[in-house]
């Protein structure tokens, strides 16, 4: 029996992250015809690939194999997710108090621009990552 939701789910990440199947297939160390297979329901990849191909696709192998996307609610509560929102908060907040409740225009641009183009990795958790070591070393000369 085919598995047409697990192929169409995984075309439509394919065609987000604008890959073709061959270029999907060499960048998780398969031939284009697996790919194809997947794509029409015919296998499934195998759990050695699964990891490499979730990597590939910025999506958890949870959210593959049940072929939908985890809901924002599920991720805010845990982990990196809870740290992220906490982070871009406190950027907002430290911007209010150094230029008042109404954000200028550039600066609200800005910081909207940046959260945008951020918000799909973890840069905000290295920035304060680095801002912590640089408070730590002036503490420590």
């Amino acid at each position: 029996m085919r598995d047409y939701s697990f192929g169409n789910f995984l075309y439509e990440l394919r065609m987000r992250s604008g890959l073709s199947q061959y270029q999907l297939g060499k960048l998780v160390g398969v031939s284009d015809k697996a790919v194809s297979k997947w794509g029409n329901g015919l296998s499934k990849p195998q759990s050695g690939i699964l990891c490499k191909l979730c990597d590939i696709l910025g999506i958890s192998v949870d959210e593959l194999l049940s072929c939908k996307y985890n809901t924002l609610e599920n991720k805010d509560d845990k982990g990196v997710f809870a740290m992220v929102k906490q982070l871009w908060s406190k950027v907002e907040k430290e911007l209010h108090i150094r230029y008042g409740n109404d954000l200028p225009i550039e600066i609200k641009n800005r910081f909207l621009t940046e959260h945008c183009e951020t918000e799909n990795n973890d840069f905000i958790v290295y920035l304060d990552f680095i801002s912590l070591l640089i408070n730590q070393a002036e503490k420590q000369g």
